[in-house]
């Protein structure tokens, strides 16, 4: 599980991203996911962290900022 200590208030949830090859398909997907936020949001701990989904098949971050919660959504929804 992903967690990093921050006070990020805006919160989302998604499922893990499908990857080619079953036995590093969380590897894959962190990466792909971490690579957007960066691209999309900004960097990790100063606009995002990675959150606790409370999900064993999600993938939990924390926005720092609405707007960027409200895209990350509806890009991976």
């Amino acid at each position: 599980m992903l967690v990093d200590r921050h006070a990020f208030v805006y919160t989302a949830t998604i499922p893990w991203p499908t990857a080619s090859l079953p036995q590093l398909d969380w590897i894959q997907g962190v990466d792909l996911v971490q690579s957007w936020l960066e691209r999309h949001v900004g960097s990790h701990h100063a606009s995002w962290a990675w959150n606790d989904s409370g999900e064993y098949y999600h993938l939990g971050v924390a926005f720092k900022w609405d707007k960027d919660r409200c895209l990350f959504v509806l890009t991976w929804k």
